[in-house]
Parts: C-alpha cells; structure tokens; sequence
C-alpha cells in the first residue's frame, strides 16, 4: 500500500469519521487497516493526531498506539475530555482509558474465537456494551413505563449464535448493510423497504438536553465542585449544535440532575 493511498484514508472529511455506522468501519479496516504495516500505521497516526479531531483523533491514536480500530462509538472522544473535564476527572481518565474496557473484551474475544473475522469481532463488542448498557436497557424502562412488554426476536439466542458464526463475506457482501437479513424478509416484506438505506431512530435529544439544562442542571452542581468537569462544561456544550455535543449534554446533564436529587 503506497504511503498517499493511506493518507487519503485518513482524511476527517472521510466516511470513518463522520459514521459510526459498522460498515464503514468494516470497509476501511479490510482495506487500509489491516493491510498496512504496523510501523505505517503507526506513522499515519501519529502525524494524523495534529490535525485531526473527534473520532478521526481517536483513530489517530489508537493506530499510533497499535490499538484496534474498532471500539464501538464515545460520547466524549479524547479531544472532548481534555476540554470538559475538571482535574479530577482528568485524573481519573489518565489512570484509566475510557476503553480499556473494551481492550479487555478484544483479549476475551481473541481467546473464544481465533482467527474469528473483523464483523464478528465488532459484533461481540456491541452485543457485550451498547446492546445491554444502551438499547435493551432503554426498551426495557420505556416499555415498562407504558406497561408494554418489549420482544427482541432477532436476540433469540439460538439465531444470534447461528447469526455470529456466518462468515462477513456471507453477512454483507460488497459492504451492503443488513444483506443477509435483507435477502431474508425480502418473500414477506415490499421493495421499498427492503431496498432503503438504513434508517436510525434519532430522538430530539438537543431539546430535551436544553430543556433540562435550563430547568434542572445549568450549573453542574456537585460534578463542577468535585472537579470532575469544568465549571462551563455544561453551557459549552449547550451552545454547540452538533449530534455528538447534544448527546454529551443530555449524558452529564442527567447526570447532574440525578446527582442534584440524590447526593
């Protein structure tokens, strides 16, 4: 691989880093990641880091430190820490990476699974955090809030085994998302939706992040005064219009409005 063809993928404007969708990922891991020597790789992040923010920097780092690529998405990348952090909690993030978490969960993967490919290495880091931390917990307290039962059919363990042991090329040929199951509903479901480009659920997170913030958490309360994060954390963030910063705030704004009621 020539050295200009891996400086143009790690250009920020590229889709690995303004996507945090697995394909992506998946795409520039099988065809720069991995193919380039690990002292290349090294090289590019290094010089990358310079110039390079948000996930891109994360990237940067994780190649100039012979880290994985993948790690599934951060609310905070290493930029936002040095920003909003107060001194504790940057000593705290010093001791401790915020993905060493999932640096242990790669050693565990490796050791059930070798040579298992790249998808299912993603696959496993997903069903291991944000499945369980994120969304099923996010189903779970909704549904029972309306006093609605949630199924996850697709979780039934039986076909998530099956589902983890087809091979990617099988899974997503050409880098095409949710192939498989694609070609699967296509006898019970019509074109139109089978055929469309995947569709997130994006709720107005900015809005109810400022409408907390404005009510409940404008300050940061005891997070600020036990310099976990700066003083003007939480306005910062408010006065960004960025998907990420909304989540951000929505993240350490309940955070402290939780804090506020019970500490």
């Amino acid at each position: 691989m020539s050295r200009q063809a891996f400086s143009t993928a790690w250009d920020v404007r590229g889709s690995i880093s303004s996507s945090v969708d697995g394909i992506p990922y998946l795409r520039f891991h099988e065809q720069v990641w991995r193919r380039a020597p690990r002292a290349l790789r090294r090289a590019g992040g290094r010089g990358a880091r310079s110039f390079t923010n948000g996930l891109a920097q994360d990237i940067s780092r994780r190649a100039s430190e012979n880290g994985d690529l993948f790690v599934g998405s951060r609310v905070f990348h290493d930029d936002d820490l040095v920003r909003y952090l107060g001194p504790r909690g940057l000593a705290a993030a010093a001791a401790r990476s915020p993905e060493q978490g999932v640096v242990d969960l790669r050693r565990r993967f490796d050791a059930a699974h070798p040579g298992g490919d790249y998808l299912a290495w993603m696959s496993y880091a997903m069903l291991k955090t944000h499945l369980v931390e994120d969304f099923l917990a996010r189903l779970d307290k909704m549904g029972m809030a309306e006093s609605v039962e949630g199924r996850v059919p697709l979780l039934d363990p039986v076909l998530a085994a099956w589902a983890f042991r087809v091979p990617q090329a099988q899974k997503v040929p050409g880098y095409e998302s949710k192939a498989l199951f694609r070609r699967a509903a296509e006898p019970l479901l019509p074109r139109y939706i089978t055929d469309r480009p995947k569709q997130g659920f994006c709720p107005p997170v900015r809005d109810w992040a400022a409408g907390l913030i404005s009510t409940r958490a404008d300050d940061g309360g005891i997070l600020v005064e036990e310099g976990l994060i700066g003083p003007d954390t939480l306005a910062q963030l408010a006065a960004q219009p960025s998907a990420n910063a909304s989540f951000a705030l929505w993240s350490l704004g309940t955070l402290s409005a939780w804090c506020a009621s019970n500490l």
